[in-house]
């Protein structure tokens, strides 16, 4: 009798400010009474989400990390954890640093949420009409999540995509898990996938989940995977990769879908609503967020000035400086007074709520992608899409201070400068400048390997099969 890990014990706990769902491995059960309802099923795609949320991932230090490496921010070392996040900082990481422990172990676990949910669709071991309705997009869910787990994981365990050698990319990334732990005895060595088999597994996972949600047709959602998700972060994958050709036709396809705007109209509110909405409301532009009603929330600790002493109190002098006059966004994500707070990142900062959502995945970062790939060596060279996407994202960030770009003298240089500004604090730019093969903060080089977070104790010691970084 095949037994799984019980993934199972659930505790629904609507209404209140603690989680939605909590799922923690307990025990064995036999597997054919471990899913038995589609109740059972949709709690289990709640929990996937839910780990996502939690602080160890888009939470909080996803983006936390990303930042600690780049150069757009000034870091408050007395605010940084010693075994923790100074460590990471400081490019000292070792197999015991806690975060980074968390980090891995808790987006393994949103993996094999995501496998098991594959697997109760693919052997059909549920049946009755709501199953039949609902398998393919909770399969197309777990597909996108499967995949969102295993790029980030590799974008800081590994080597980042060498876009200049495509298809050869053989240094090691992180092990892919493709099926459920059924039991503890189960064997879960496995090697590392090299960095090139991560992103073909990916896109493949992507292109399969970008099937199952067409079948049910065009929907946005505000706090899961849907409609245009897949291809969106298909688009940014493909961008990771410098295929710039399909990258653009990704990002164009998610644009012409008409299911997000930028909303130039109003920039004043739309500037902020992706990084201030809670609950279950969203921005026109979001095509993937994570919906907070709990304190699951870590960026607040790491970037709200609403907590007296956050990790990130300000950008750098060159990134504050760099934006042009008449750009909202400077008065919009960062203080302007009293003099002496000036260039305080408030980007993240709700007064009065400290519950809001997380955009993973939105309409602006599309266009960038298009108007860079388009410009960039191997790319399509279309012209008039890339400024037709520059010209989206300056426009509702000028407002009425907009001036059009019709010229292409530099327009690739002013696209990725427009990226650095649109992007700042949401995971982009460390990965931004590695893709590029730009030095990040205090000029190492992107590929040193000081950069690479050392692989948990627990993975090594349980998985022989595995190589640590240097």
């Amino acid at each position: 009798m095949k037994r799984i890990s019980i993934l199972l014990s659930v505790a629904l706990l609507l209404g209140s400010c603690e989680k939605l769902l909590v799922i923690e491995p307990v025990t064995d059960i036999p597997a054919e009474q471990a899913i038995q309802t589609m109740q059972d099923l949709e709690n289990l795609a709640n929990s996937m989400y839910n780990g996502l949320q939690g602080g160890s991932l888009y939470g909080g230090n996803f983006q936390l990390y990303a930042d600690l490496l780049a150069e757009d921010t000034q870091v408050d070392e007395s605010r940084l954890s010693p075994f923790g996040t100074l460590e990471i900082y400081q490019r000292a990481t070792t197999i015991q640093i806690g975060s980074l422990r968390s980090t891995w172990r808790e987006a393994y676990k949103v993996i094999n949420r995501a496998n098991n949910i594959i697997r109760v669709v693919d052997e059909n071991l549920l049946s009755g009409d709501d199953f039949e309705s609902r398998k393919d997009v909770l399969k197309a869910e777990a597909l996108f999540v499967r995949a969102l787990c295993h790029f980030e994981l590799c974008r800081f365990w590994a080597q980042p995509y060498d876009v200049d050698n495509q298809g050869g990319n053989s240094q090691p990334g992180v092990p892919y898990r493709l099926e459920p732990t059924l039991s503890f005895e189960q064997d879960l060595a496995i090697a590392r996938s090299t960095v090139e088999q991560v992103y073909a597994n990916v896109i493949n996972d992507l292109e399969e989940a970008e099937i199952l949600f067409a079948q049910e047709g065009a929907r946005k959602s505000n706090h899961r995977a849907a409609g245009m998700a897949a291809t969106a972060l298909k688009a940014r994958v493909l961008f990771s990769k410098g295929d710039y050709i399909n990258a653009s036709a990704a990002a164009s396809e998610v644009i012409s879908s008409n299911l997000y705007s930028l909303d130039p109209s109003d920039p004043q509110s739309s500037l902020m609503t992706p990084f201030q909405s809670t609950g279950y409301a969203a921005s026109d532009e979001s095509i993937f967020q994570l919906a907070f009603t709990t304190f699951d929330n870590g960026l607040n600790e790491s970037y709200s000035q609403l907590n007296n002493l956050p990790v990130f109190q300000y950008s750098s002098e060159a990134l504050i400086t760099s934006y042009a006059p008449g750009d909202l966004r400077k008065t919009k994500w960062y203080l302007q007074n009293p003099v002496n707070l000036k260039g305080r990142i408030i980007k993240y900062d709700r007064p009065g709520d400290v519950f809001y959502n997380v955009p993973v995945l939105r309409l602006a970062e599309m266009h960038l992608i298009r108007a860079e790939a388009n410009m960039s060596a191997g790319g399509s060279g279309n012209t008039t899409e890339a400024l037709a996407s520059y010209n989206a994202v300056r426009e509702r960030a000028f407002g009425t201070n907009f001036i059009e770009e019709t010229g292409t003298n530099q327009l690739l240089e002013k696209i990725r400068l427009e990226r650095r500004w649109e992007l700042c604090f949401e995971n982009d730019r460390y990965h931004n400048l590695r893709r590029l093969k730009q030095p990040v903060r205090d000029g190492v080089a992107h590929n040193d390997a000081s950069l690479l977070f050392k692989i948990p104790q627990e993975e090594i010691a349980g998985n022989p099969s595995i190589e640590q970084n240097p």
